[in-house]
Parts: C-alpha cells; structure tokens; sequence
C-alpha cells in the first residue's frame, strides 16, 4: 500500500531545511499548491515511524507572495470536500465575510472527534461535517474553512 506524509513546507512565515529522513521515502514531491509530500510502501496493518529532522527560521513579518489569477482562480474552485454550492455553505458564506469570521465560526462549530482517528474513518469534507459536525477531525476543519472562504471569494487552499 502506497502512502504520503506531509513535510514542513518552506511558507511566507518560514524558511525550512529538512536534514534528514528516516526511513528515506521512496520519493519526495511538491504538489500544486507548494506542499512537499513523501511517499512510502508500507504493507497493510503494518507501522512506520518517520523521523525529519532539519532546521526552521521562524519569520515575524510575512515574505510578500504575489500569485497569478489564474492560480488565485484555482483557489476559488469547488471541490470534491469543498462544496461551495452546497445550499449550507452558500448561505454561510453570505454571512461570513473574513477570514477571521470564517475561523471563528469553524471552531467554535466543530467538535473535534477523537475517536475518528482511532477507527481510521473516512474523511467527511465540509458539507457532511456541517451535518454533523460533533464528529470532526482535523481535515474536516480545514475543509470547512476552505470551503466558506472560498464560497466568500476568498481564494483558500
């Protein structure tokens, strides 16, 4: 069975340098939005711990990213777990104009879900965490934040 893990990436707050990985992953590679994900083989019911080690320089003001339209487009799509015309989130996002309004809501609706993680279920995405959201994991937060942002016009990813 194939899997990826998500490394630091380097961002407008951080400068990163990964030293080392332990075990070396079959390959490293960036996906579309800049995240760095390494793949493994690992064999079903089997465990592997993974160790990165390497450097952080935090950043106290951002670096000034400028993005094309077209990438600030893709931002704004809809998306198999961010579903913008969903009536639920079409109406909250009319009320939700900010990120940080967006944020707020997000946490202060979802309940993080424990045991999610523990049973290995599936991920739910933003519409099926709204229904019921006292089952959320951390990809339904973000799922839910990216969605109402970019029903908000705000490219999100």
């Amino acid at each position: 069975m194939k899997t990826e893990i998500a490394l630091p990436p380097t961002t407008n707050y951080q400068d990163i340098v990964i030293e080392q990985i332990d075990p070396k992953p079959l390959n490293v590679i960036e996906d579309q939005d800049g995240n760095w994900l390494a793949k493994y083989a690992i064999l079903p019911s089997k465990k592997l711990n993974i160790k990165v080690s390497g450097k952080t320089r935090l950043l106290l003001h951002p670096k000034k990213q400028k993005e094309s339209k077209e990438k600030l487009k893709l931002y704004l799509k809809e998306d198999k777990f961010w579903e913008t015309s969903a009536p639920k989130i079409k109406e909250l996002a009319k009320k939700l104009k900010t990120p940080h309004e967006i944020y707020k809501y997000v946490v202060n609706t979802l309940k993080y879900d424990f045991s999610r993680v523990s049973e290995n279920k599936p991920r739910l995405g933003a519409g099926k965490v709204l229904e019921n959201p006292d089952s959320a994991v951390c990809l339904e937060f973000t799922d839910l934040f990216i969605a109402l942002a970019r029903g908000a016009g705000i490219p999100a990813r």
